[in-house]
């Protein structure tokens, strides 16, 4: 059964006596899943992992965040480059 799409962190869950017990998180089409394998459960393994998920989306945002100001720059250039241009008309009208 298909569900709908959910924004869901890379989340572990522990047993109460501290051993991991699943990890739970959304794939790319937005689909929470989970999982169970022994093997991705190890403390170790999940450091890791969690690790990277983190140094991918540091860098995805760091990205985003650089073509934000980039456009911002540009935005603040053509706004100086506009109001230059004006200030010079009025220069050229005899105004002050």
């Amino acid at each position: 059964m298909e569900g709908c799409e959910i924004k869901f962190p890379d989340s572990a869950f522990f047993r109460e006596d501290g051993k991991p017990m699943f990890i739970a998180r959304t794939d790319k089409d937005g689909k929470m899943i989970s999982d169970f394998k022994q093997s991705s459960l190890q403390l170790n393994s999940i450091r890791q992992k969690f690790f990277e998920i983190v140094r991918d989306r540091k860098n995805e945002s760091k990205t985003v965040q650089d073509e934000y100001f980039k456009r911002q720059e540009n935005a603040n250039l053509d706004l100086s480059i506009t109001n230059g241009d004006k200030n010079k008309s009025f220069k050229k009208k005899g105004h002050k």
